[in-house]
């Protein structure tokens, strides 16, 4: 077995908390990826499963509500994050289990992969500029991404505010009685003045946010009750009736197929600035290459 001298052990019983501890130096690893290449400076199949620092100083550890990190591992609401990787998980997954506690379907992933990739900065919105001009005064790309964070105002990043705006109307449903026709006209007959509205002619000919919503309700149909796509859809209508010819932004769809993948508004915002962040730094990385 191996060495266990700085092994961890159970005070209760003085058994080794966790064998796979104990085989630390005898370990083989099964390849993911590339990561079995000879090519590479590490050798992944034979590393260590975790660390074993010089017991000389303190080893390093952190905790919080949601996650901890010692020597050995980091392991979010009871997952252990290395096993996760290894069992073919990923971030999408790790997204629902650090703000749900659990495991998504294979349909709910995919949702929520959808939806990260529709949100990237693909074009010069604000954020993307901003970003762009923080990286000409030769400034850190986290630096870069941070501003680019700044501009997400109710044009960029009204995920929170439209999303409890579509709970707050759609909880009218179940407390007042109304059908789900007249919360979706009051919703718009109070609300359609408001910058986080997210329903506007900009996207009159953008049919992105009706395909994320379309391919949300075919991956989801037979899964799960979908609350807020339909209601969505019927403010889109009601707004139509009263404003003309106007459609649901993108930021509007995926904060309804983000709440109907059981995502709080406050998540979803959360969830799409850091993606965003990721993406304006794409655009900070081609901006300096460009000097």
């Amino acid at each position: 077995m191996g060495d266990l001298t700085n092994v961890a052990v159970n005070r209760m019983t003085g058994k080794v908390c966790d064998e796979r501890i104990a085989q630390m130096k005898h370990s083989k690893r099964r390849p993911i990826g590339n990561l079995a290449n000879p090519n590479l400076l590490f050798d992944y199949t034979n590393r260590e499963i975790g660390t074993l620092p010089d017991d000389n100083r303190a080893h390093f550890q952190w905790v919080s509500e949601v996650a901890y990190k010692n020597i050995h591992r980091i392991v979010t609401r009871g997952y252990d994050t290395t096993e996760l990787v290894e069992a073919g998980y990923g971030v999408c997954d790790v997204l629902f289990i650090d703000f749900q506690a659990r495991i998504p379907l294979v349909e709910e992933r995919k949702v929520l992969d959808y939806i990260l990739i529709c949100g990237l900065e693909d074009g010069l919105s604000n954020p993307a500029l901003i970003a762009r001009l923080v990286t000409r005064g030769k400034s850190y790309l986290t630096q870069a991404c941070g501003s680019s964070v700044l501009a997400f105002g109710q044009a960029y990043g009204a995920f929170q505010a439209f999303g409890k705006m579509l709970e707050k109307y759609y909880a009218k449903i179940a407390e007042e009685g109304l059908t789900a026709e007249a919360a979706a006209a009051l919703c718009v007959e109070e609300c359609y003045a408001e910058d986080h509205f997210g329903i506007n002619e900009f996207y009159v000919k953008d049919e992105t946010p009706k395909h994320l919503l379309a391919y949300a309700e075919a991956q989801l149909a037979g899964k799960k009750e979908l609350k807020y796509i339909p209601f969505l859809k019927l403010v889109v209508a009601a707004a139509q009736k009263k404003l003309g010819y106007v459609e649901a932004e993108l930021m509007a769809a995926m904060c309804a197929a983000f709440m109907d993948l059981d995502f709080t508004p406050d998540a979803a915002w959360c969830i799409m600035g850091v993606t965003r962040a990721f993406s304006a730094g794409a655009h900070a990385c081609e901006e300096l290459e460009r000097e």
